[in-house]
């Protein structure tokens, strides 16, 4: 989606508006939680609809991600830092987001590879509906 890297605009059904995916080289960004300054502690419709700013901490929606994952063939990428600042990381491929009616439940066909090894499918996340604390 990343085409030549730039963010991509995206007109997506059920939502109002524009979504903008930022880019960062050939991979989309779809969160980003770098400090505390945005609570994800956030409601049902929150998830959905997306929220916080691309540049700083940011969801970008789960209806973005359903919408997607219907269209084209998603990778997903974890980046993230241990308390003691070793980054560590892990890639799948095959990923689909269900519909809002399944929850959004995410099915992850393949662990590729990673630093941090297969936490998704070894700790039975996978096929999970999503959650918050409204619903």
């Amino acid at each position: 989606m990343c085409y030549k890297k730039q963010d991509a605009v995206l007109d997506i059904p059920d939502l109002a508006g524009h979504v903008t995916m930022p880019c960062i080289g050939d991979w989309n960004i779809i969160m980003r939680h770098q400090d505390d300054s945005l609570s994800f502690n956030q409601d049902w419709q929150s998830y959905k609809e997306g929220f916080g700013d691309p540049s700083g901490d940011y969801w970008i929606g789960n209806q973005v991600l359903y919408y997607i994952s219907t269209r084209t063939q998603l990778h997903l990428r974890i980046d993230m830092w241990t308390h003691d600042n070793e980054f560590l990381f892990a890639e799948y491929n095959q990923i689909i987001i269900s519909d809002e009616d399944n929850n959004y439940a995410m099915q992850i066909m393949n662990y590729l590879h990673g630093t941090s090894g297969d936490g998704f499918l070894k700790e039975r996340h996978n096929n999970q509906p999503f959650t918050t604390f409204d619903r």
